[in-house]
């Protein structure tokens, strides 16, 4: 059976060009259109009414829903930039909905919605069975990012993993009190990024044969001011730490400010390792893990676009790789 593999090979084109020219794209030229054609006359391609019918969907709206929790923070900017690197060049516009509060995270989930848009980005969400029937019932392409699903493509990285090597690390320079600043374990929104940064402590302290005192773990919000509390209420505790893993930057460099004012010297006698990379980590020297977050943004929406072309991508499941970057708090 001839594909559309076949007719890019046979054309000289790539697979979404082809699909362009099936959903007559104004992006495609004049001569690489005749091509394509020609190519799809010789071979006796038949584009199959599955792909075509999402293409039809396609021109309802030139929409592209996405759905981002607190999109001020770091990490999210820096995802939704990779997002509009990718959709700006295409066809489609976006509708941001931020989502801070469980009724926003119900709106997700509703045909209104989905009748406004051609496909949807979720960004963080954890997708619960219920939630993933009514994503398949309304049949469009939905992409996961930073978070993972076995029946929608998903773009994520390993959090449990990237916690244990930065605690494994601080666990061989000779750490044996670690704190631990993180978001909610448990988060009412269904967030899992903080849970799973725990869960990678828990396996690099247990390895090194080490207890995790609770008292030295605060749950907190993502930010500077929130990470600077967590510092000053780890130090009023009275209990001996010499390192302090943080589950996002920003809250890493408010507990280095709480660590300095109280006298105490960074790496000397507590050691910080935070998450992320964001640019400011790198100009005050912290040890972090970096995720790609920017190429998060643009590897799921790559993918969302190929979907919205006719190109399956429905079963795509894409891991990044992590690294553990040693700066000056460690």
């Amino acid at each position: 059976m001839i594909t559309i593999k076949d007719v890019a090979r046979e054309a000289g084109v790539s697979i979404a060009t082809v699909s362009r020219v099936l959903n007559n794209s104004p992006k495609v030229r004049e001569e690489t259109k005749k091509r394509v054609l020609e190519a799809i006359n010789r071979l006796g391609y038949s584009p199959s009414v599955v792909a075509r019918s999402l293409a039809t969907k396609t021109l309802k709206t030139n929409v592209i829903s996405i759905f981002v929790p607190f999109f001020t923070r770091d990490f999210f900017v820096e995802v939704l930039r990779g997002i509009n690197n990718v959709i700006s060049k295409s066809d489609y516009s976006i509708h941001l909905y931020n989502v801070e509060k469980l009724e926003d995270k119900e709106k997700i989930f509703t045909r209104e919605v989905f009748n406004r848009c051609d496909g949807m980005i979720l960004v963080s969400f954890d997708i619960k069975k219920k939630e993933a029937d009514f994503l398949k019932e309304m049949g469009k392409p939905v992409v996961l990012i930073d978070s993972f699903h076995p029946d929608f493509p998903s773009v994520y990285v390993d959090n449990k993993k990237g916690a244990y090597m930065a605690v494994k690390y601080l666990i061989t320079t000779g750490r044996k009190n670690i704190a631990f600043v993180s978001g909610a374990i448990h988060d009412p929104l269904g967030f899992m990024a903080s849970y799973k940064r725990y869960e990678g402590l828990l396996q690099a302290l247990k390895e090194a044969n080490l207890n995790f005192n609770p008292r030295l773990h605060i749950q907190t919000g993502f930010s500077w001011e929130k990470g600077y509390r967590a510092g000053k209420t780890l130090l009023s505790r009275g209990i001996p730490f010499d390192a302090v893993f943080c589950t996002s930057d920003i809250q890493a460099m408010g507990v280095m400010s709480a660590i300095v004012e109280s006298g105490l010297r960074i790496p000397e006698d507590v050691a910080i390792i935070g998450f992320d990379d964001i640019s400011d980590a790198r100009y005050l020297g912290l040890s972090t893990v970096r995720q790609p977050m920017t190429e998060m943004g643009e590897v799921g929406a790559k993918i969302l676009l190929d979907l919205l072309l006719g190109i399956d991508s429905s079963f795509t499941h894409i891991e990044l790789p992590l690294e553990l970057v040693i700066r000056l708090t460690s």
